[in-house]
């Protein structure tokens, strides 16, 4: 990431990972909620130039996924909706990219476990 992207990821979500609902460096992962029963959780599918390995894979990434996606969802005390979103999905149908089997892996369990509306 350019050091310009960078200072913009950092102005524009640094107060938000400070209260948890984001991850930034590599990459960025953030959440918010929509009234009291909807809550969207955008995941950063893209693999790290720096490491060669997905950035989701980070240790820092991971723990803040396994915040956000707590075990039984809405039965945690959160909202009703947690929605993930991302830019490469785990599942592909399309002639030009195929499935991501490093998410259906490492993240669609989290989604699972989550009770997740996901597709």
């Amino acid at each position: 990431m350019s050091a310009s992207w960078s200072r913009y990821f950092q102005s524009r979500f640094k107060a938000a990972e400070d209260e948890g609902r984001a991850s930034l460096d590599p990459g960025l992962f953030y959440r918010f909620q929509v009234g009291s029963l909807l809550e969207i959780l955008c995941l950063d599918t893209t693999c790290s130039e720096h490491q060669g390995v997905h950035v989701f894979d980070d240790d820092k990434h991971r723990r803040w996924l396994e915040d956000a996606l707590p075990e039984g969802g809405t039965g945690s005390g959160g909202p009703a909706w947690r929605i993930p979103f991302c830019h490469h999905p785990a599942y592909c149908a399309g002639p030009h990219h195929e499935c991501m089997p490093e998410q259906i892996e490492r993240v669609v369990p989290l989604y699972r476990r989550a009770v997740c509306a996901w597709c």
